[in-house]
């Protein structure tokens, strides 16, 4: 398991305890601007990457998508509308970075469809639940042609259940008598 961090910084309170869960955390000059030429000659060995934020995984989908077969997931682990609107604030100057947390909250929440960014193999989460959605009105519409029965039929056929039980209950009841009465003659001769 490899982790490429977006800064390639090492980071004392990360790279540690990663590396003690036997994770190799690539970072470093070495691998600065370096992504593509990485990829290119490791992406046959990779199965599947995990992409964290929006703004940090579009500077690796391509690449991945061209030199790997893995499959790609996208984990939101943060709501990043709202952190750029924080940052709005602090910094006073709130027009462009309004209009990023917009597009972003719509990104986020899923209300334009599925984010530019979020397509091909990685885009499968939203396109699941749209089908997901549509499944269960599927489901509900054909619920709604479905003949019930009335009281008095779901009455009768349970007692007719009832009473084919009990009948072949005590004709199982009474085999299994005459069975063991015959068998145990025949094993005493």
């Amino acid at each position: 398991m490899k982790f490429w961090p977006h800064n390639l910084h090492y980071d004392p309170q990360y790279v540690p305890p990663l590396q003690d869960l036997g994770i190799e955390v690539l970072y470093g000059h070495n691998f600065a601007r370096n992504f593509e030429s990485w990829i290119r000659e490791n992406g046959r060995y990779i199965d599947s990457v995990v992409l964290n934020r929006p703004n940090v995984a579009i500077d690796f989908i391509d690449g991945l998508r061209e030199h790997s077969d893995a499959k790609l997931l996208f984990y939101g682990h943060d709501i990043h509308h709202l952190r750029l609107r924080a940052q709005a604030k602090f910094q006073r100057v709130s027009a462009g970075i309004e209009a990023e947390a917009r597009r972003m909250e719509k990104d986020e929440d899923g209300s334009a469809g599925p984010p530019a960014w979020l397509s091909g193999p990685v885009g499968w989460g939203p396109r699941k639940f749209r089908e997901l959605k549509a499944f269960f009105s599927e489901v509900k519409s054909e619920l709604k042609k479905v003949t019930w029965p009335s009281r008095a039929e779901v009455y009768s056929t349970t007692v007719v259940v009832i009473l084919t039980t009990v009948f072949f209950g005590f004709y199982l009841y009474g085999l299994d008598l005459v069975m063991s009465q015959v068998f145990t003659r025949v094993l005493r001769q």
